[in-house]
């Protein structure tokens, strides 16, 4: 803690130091060529909304709305705030509470999809059962391939001691332990965390239009003009393909990330305390 810094609470300090993690942060992102998360972001997000969109849109065209549809409106907007709050804490350093939002995003994904499926699920949900992890794994293929993810993240959410080294780094000259208090600069895990955010939004929007697609396109609302734009007008597009496109921009980002080094050594090389002859 600098003089300056002395008598201030501690809240005061870790809102100032998270702010200079994040500056830290965006800066680390752009030279490690990773600066394209958060146009991804921006775009995942649209595309989320406009699909909620597109379901209002069919309602008020048809005059009717399965309950399916009624049920995804909801899980898109649960959806895009989850990543929009996630990615917002990680690019501040804020790690482990947006772990947390994420394993949150990931059960949305899940129960979206199974909803999207399964018109009983949701009219069950719209009355206020509590559809598990568990069921939703007897069901749903995707959540069954993934479950060793949601394990992962369950694991360091619940505070347990796997959660630690997401708060905290061991300094080995001081035999110490370093704690975080307020954002953490953790730029590698922020931006792979926010690539799981990403990944997230695809999954669930291939769900989307694998089960809507054929009732927007007989309502002319598969496409929007911004959406139209993203290809050459002589460019045949798919909801797929572009799907597809944007998940070989995020597993590009996604190996530049994890070829940084891990930034616990880097941290604790920074809290270091200076060398004898340096000292005054």
């Amino acid at each position: 803690m600098s003089p300056d810094e002395q008598g201030k609470p501690i809240a005061v300090l870790a809102r100032e130091m998270t702010d200079r993690v994040a500056a830290r942060i965006a800066r680390e992102l752009t030279a490690s060529e990773c600066a394209g998360l958060n146009p991804l972001m921006d775009l995942m997000g649209s595309m989320i909304f406009m699909a909620g969109q597109k379901l209002i849109n069919l309602k008020g065209k048809t005059g009717k709305q399965l309950v399916q549809h009624e049920a995804t409106i909801f899980s898109c907007s649960r959806l895009f705030n989850d990543c929009f709050a996630g990615c917002e804490l990680a690019k501040r350093g804020l790690i482990l509470p947006s772990i947390s939002i994420l394993r949150s995003a990931f059960e949305v994904v899940t129960l979206g999809m199974l909803m999207m499926e399964n018109g009983e699920v949701a009219e069950r949900w719209f009355k206020g059962d509590r559809i598990t992890q568990s069921e939703i794994r007897k069901s749903l293929v995707f959540a069954q391939k993934e479950h060793a993810r949601y394990k992962f993240l369950s694991d360091r959410i619940h505070p347990n001691v796997l959660g630690i080294p997401a708060h905290s780094v061991v300094l080995e000259d001081r035999k110490a332990i370093g704690l975080a208090y307020g954002g953490w600069p953790a730029t590698k895990s922020a931006g792979l965390t926010m690539c799981q955010f990403l990944y997230a939004q695809i999954a669930f929007l291939e769900a989307f239009y694998h089960n809507f697609a054929e009732v927007l396109a007989a309502n002319d609302l598969l496409w929007t003009p911004e959406t139209k734009g993203l290809y050459p007008s002589d460019v045949p597009m798919t909801w797929d393909h572009l799907l597809s496109d944007l998940k070989e921009s995020v597993n590009k980002i996604n190996e530049r990330l994890l070829a940084m080094p891990e930034e616990g050594t880097g941290v604790a090389n920074e809290l270091r305390p200076p060398a004898k002859e340096d000292r005054s």
